[in-house]
């Protein structure tokens, strides 16, 4: 039952990764509407480098001015493009969250496998996030293939 478990989670891992990517890659024209506004925006002043001497005071700096740039992008978007652009900023995150989630799972079926040691069950469970991101890459490689396949046109 433990082996079960194991591998239920680690498909809920591969899942979730997978529709994750295909939908970040579906909104890849709302990234590139994006950047077209992003680029007509002049991005933040560099921070000087002395604030690294105060680590904390540096990162609050950089996160005001990114903040601040983010806004001024998103006031310069029309409505339509507003949404696009938070629908994706949604699906992202929320994506992000049950990956993370099952591959918290994951790892705790993974770890509580006791017919395995210590080390080997840690072992296992890095290489099963290795093989779960090497199947989401696949996966999306032949999406990609197919995609092009339909685009192209018949030889005579």
């Amino acid at each position: 039952m433990q082996w079960l478990d194991f591998a239920g989670s680690w498909l809920l891992v591969i899942g979730a990764l997978y529709q994750a990517a295909i939908e970040l890659r579906d909104h890849e024209m709302t990234g590139e509407r994006f950047s077209r506004h992003a680029a007509e925006i002049r991005p933040p002043e560099p921070i000087s480098a002395w604030w690294w001497f105060a680590p904390p005071i540096r990162m609050l700096l950089a996160k005001h001015r990114w903040n601040a740039y983010m806004k001024s992008i998103v006031g310069h978007m029309e409505v339509d493009d507003r949404r696009a652009a938070l629908g994706f900023y949604e699906k992202a995150v929320a994506w992000l969250v049950i990956a993370g989630g099952a591959t918290t799972l994951a790892i705790k079926e993974t770890l509580s496998i006791e017919s395995l040691s210590g080390l080997l069950s840690v072992g296992l469970a890095v290489a099963m996030a290795i093989v779960s991101v090497g199947i989401v890459i696949v996966q999306l490689h032949r999406r990609a293939r197919a995609i092009r396949a339909e685009y192209r046109e018949p030889t005579p």
